[in-house]
């Protein structure tokens, strides 16, 4: 069971879509209108933020595949030139592992979409884009200047998964779904075991049911019996008929 429920965590690699969501908390243009001191309007607010998705799951950078993580910037604003290698944008970025945010002007390098000057990059996708320096460039008054980096990175899909993957992942979800059933089940049996103990009429109804049917424990009638007879001794009416209808040792 170890072996399946570790493939099915490896697996999932494989099995990712193509748009993952992420939760982006700095703040973010508010579409109702102002009123964010309002409960209900902020509660809107983080619903809309949170719908958003961030896209290209997977990149190329340097020859080495990456996936988007929170150490990835989270960038929008307004495109204010094409360049041959990439985008120079005026808006702002946001890294939610290390909550850095910068606002203002801005490089993204390889960005993989045809977009013109003043196209905006705000909306319900997230662009994700690893910083990676400061870009250099000349401009038409033959002056230098520096601007902060990001990479785009290459696009990259994961190829899709055999059928022997695909049976392997049904496997492991079986397998961690019988795991966490029977670790629920110890739970709830550990529950009621300690009210009973703790002499609690509900508990000692719930051990009684469980040692009458076998259920978490071995099927003993005779402890039936005694945890049924304490739940009726402190009123419990359902105790009180389930002792009456008990089979006999």
């Amino acid at each position: 069971m170890k072996a399946a429920i570790a493939l099915l965590e490896a697996s999932c690699v494989v099995s990712l879509a193509q748009a993952i969501p992420i939760h982006y908390t700095p703040p973010l243009p508010n579409p109702l209108g102002g009123m964010v001191e309002d409960a209900q309007a902020q509660q809107a607010q983080a619903a809309w933020a949170n719908s958003r998705h961030v896209i290209d799951p997977w990149r190329i950078i340097n020859g080495t595949t990456n996936s988007i993580d929170a150490n990835w910037c989270q960038f929008s604003g307004t495109v204010l030139q094409v360049h041959h290698n990439g985008i120079r944008v005026q808006g702002i970025y946001y890294c939610p592992a290390s909550g850095a945010q910068y606002e203002g002007e801005f490089f993204v390098l390889h960005f993989p979409y045809a977009v013109a000057e003043n196209d905006s990059l705000n909306g319900a996708t997230i662009y994700c884009a690893l910083g990676s320096g400061v870009y250099e460039y000349t401009t038409v008054n033959n002056s230098s200047r520096t601007l902060k980096q990001l990479d785009y990175g290459q696009v990259w899909t994961p190829p899709s998964p055999t059928p022997e993957q695909i049976e392997a992942q049904k496997q492991a979800r079986r397998a961690l779904a019988e795991k966490q059933k029977a670790e629920g089940q110890a739970r709830a049996l550990k529950f009621n075991q300690d009210s009973a103990n703790k002499g609690d009429a509900y508990g000692e109804l719930r051990m009684g049911e469980r040692y009458r049917d076998g259920d978490g424990v071995a099927r003993d009638l005779v402890t039936a019996r005694q945890w049924l007879e304490k739940a009726t001794a402190q009123g419990s009416v359902t105790a009180s008929n389930e002792l009456a209808a008990l089979p006999k040792e």
